[in-house]
């Protein structure tokens, strides 16, 4: 199950994050491997599919009964829809399943999001036709990435179901319809620039099934007016659904997006040459460091917070430029220990490789998520990787 908390830069607070019910989400697995993703002994499933063609639900299904609306002596109905979800996550993180689920199912109700959690929840309690029903109406209306569903904890029950094989295939219909629609490019200037003077750019790339949003927004305002920088938002090289992205966790493929998305906002800013830098969160930020320490020329380095991706840095042969480089690796030292020795990894790899390293492990920091002192740590982050490009 996944969950997504909205950095406010405004308050500078936590960032967008990607867990499965109250858990980390699995650190280190790859959704590019589709026979890998789906387990031992299975194979991709092999979809009919017309391009732009909207893909139809396979299963007939009533929708659901509600549940009920009264618990511990309160009535949901009069609660708000993010006060619903908060309290949902709280339980379902805690394993307390039969009170996440109508605490959910009353938030989706509100605010028409959250019902892939939804389903989640209704499989823990076995409510498995339930959850298929709102299975097959979150992978058109929100996005399901068929991988993360492949190996999803909270779904065994549903996976054991004859009628999943049928899912299966929806879900992959309905990724390749998504991907069919261009990806979203934000970007946020400082207040008065003129788009005519060379300028550092930071390129956010969001954590996996997010969007670019989640960070460029107008609460990087004050932040691009202090720092005299440009922020952009490059959605992932994956579309998933119609707010939802991923990376493809292949540097070629993942660079050319991020290219791309410069490329489309070179009308509007000078890119200071060498002066990019790339910022990631989770999946986006392993994918971001590995951009950037293959091409050093062009990227001045890479903010990298709490790496969730397969690694490939091992296939990179380290260039003697990367000495002009500056990398910042952060994660929680009580996160995942996937996350954790990956963050180790990365720092390790950098200093071998030449580059100036920063490394920070928040001691009591648990929830995967920006570190508790980002806000007054990511201005000088950013100051320390552009002035390593100084002569």
């Amino acid at each position: 199950m996944r969950r997504v908390f909205h950095a406010r830069m405004l308050l500078l607070t936590a960032a967008s994050v990607l867990a499965s019910c109250g858990r980390p989400a699995p650190p280190l697995t790859s959704k590019t491997n589709s026979a890998r993703a789906a387990g031992p002994g299975t194979t991709a499933p092999q979809v009919m599919y017309k391009p732009g063609e909207k893909p139809v639900p396979p299963l007939e299904l009533a929708a659901p009964a509600p549940l009920p609306a009264e618990l511990d002596g309160k009535d949901l109905r009069t609660m708000s829809g993010p006060q619903l979800m908060h309290l949902a996550r709280q339980a379902g993180a805690s394993g307390d399943y039969h009170r996440a689920a109508p605490l959910q199912q009353w938030g989706v109700e509100k605010t028409k999001t959250g019902q892939y959690d939804l389903a989640c929840y209704l499989a823990r309690i076995g409510k498995i036709d339930d959850a298929f029903y709102w299975l097959q109406k979150a992978a058109l209306e929100e996005g399901v990435d068929r991988f993360y569903a492949e190996r999803d904890e909270d779904l065994v029950s549903v996976r054991a179901d004859p009628r999943y094989a049928q899912l299966r295939e929806y879900f992959a219909a309905c990724n390749a319809y998504f991907e069919t629609m261009p990806g979203k490019t934000e970007v946020i200037l400082p207040t008065g620039y003129d788009g005519k003077k060379p300028i550092t750019v930071v390129v956010w790339l969001h954590g996996l099934n997010s969007n670019p949003e989640n960070f460029v927004d107008a609460n990087c305002q004050p932040l691009a007016d202090r720092m005299n920088v440009a922020f952009v938002g490059a959605s992932g090289t994956l579309r998933r659904g119609p707010r939802k992205f991923a990376w493809a966790e292949d540097p070629q493929k993942d660079a050319a997006r991020v290219r791309a998305a410069l490329a489309e906002v070179r009308t509007r800013l000078t890119i200071k040459p060498g002066h990019v830098i790339t910022f990631g969160f989770s999946q986006g930020a392993q994918v971001g460091l590995e951009v950037a320490v293959r091409a050093p020329a062009e990227f001045a380095g890479a903010i990298v917070l709490s790496p969730g991706a397969i690694p490939r840095l091992n296939e990179v042969k380290a260039s003697p430029e990367l000495s002009r480089c500056a990398f910042v690796v952060a994660c929680g030292a009580r996160e995942a220990p996937g996350n954790v020795r990956l963050a180790e990894e990365d720092a390790d790899w950098l200093r071998n490789a030449g580059a100036q390293v920063q490394y920070q492990a928040s001691p009591d920091q648990q929830a995967h998520s920006f570190p508790p002192d980002f806000g007054e740590r990511f201005p000088e982050w950013v100051k320390f990787i552009d002035q390593s490009r100084k002569e």
